[in-house]
């Protein structure tokens, strides 16, 4: 189980393939120097998650991060206790990214800054994703991709503990 893999509670989120440009695949990854989980969000499901914000087009990005962020923890059953996300958009949807997680995650401890490119475990899990260059086990170490459907993003109740059937693909 994935639960066992994991020891420290503290863990950086960087994505790859910023979440609103709906030409490319978004990886995110959520990790530290033991555990890295990796999630996809395709550009198809971009696109039709994109038609949810087209009164306010520039919560887009930082909106649907914040929900892959949620549903990532849940997904791996992720036992954080402080996130640090990587600096995506401005100061002003800081709060938006932050009460989203807080909603499902309100024990967790919410930091946003420059995890920066070399030494970062996210980072580095998201890149080599992306890339597709994840023959480096020291970087992705114990990774596994799952991807979302819009349906999984869209849908409140597919974030936490849910048994509808469409919460429930990879």
């Amino acid at each position: 189980s994935s639960k066992d893999a994991k020891r420290l509670t503290w863990f950086e989120i960087d994505q790859s393939g910023r979440t609103e440009n709906k030409g490319v695949d978004t990886i995110l990854a959520i990790a530290n120097t033991e555990s890295s989980f990796v999630a996809k969000l395709d550009k198809k499901q971009k696109v039709i998650l994109a038609k949810d914000y087209k009164k306010e087009p520039k919560k887009f990005g930082p909106g649907i991060f914040a929900k892959m962020i949620v549903a990532t923890l849940n997904k791996f059953e992720i036992n954080a206790t402080k996130l640090i996300i990587d600096t995506e958009y401005s100061q002003k949807y800081d709060k938006l990214l932050t009460t989203t997680i807080e909603k499902e995650y309100p024990q967790i401890s919410i930091y946003i800054r420059s995890i920066g490119e070399t030494k970062s475990p996210a980072h580095q899990a998201a890149y080599l994703t992306a890339t597709k260059k994840t023959n480096k086990k020291e970087a992705v170490a114990n990774s596994i991709l799952k991807g979302f459907l819009a349906s999984e993003l869209r849908h409140h109740e597919c974030l936490r503990g849910s048994v509808s059937p469409h919460c429930l693909t990879s």
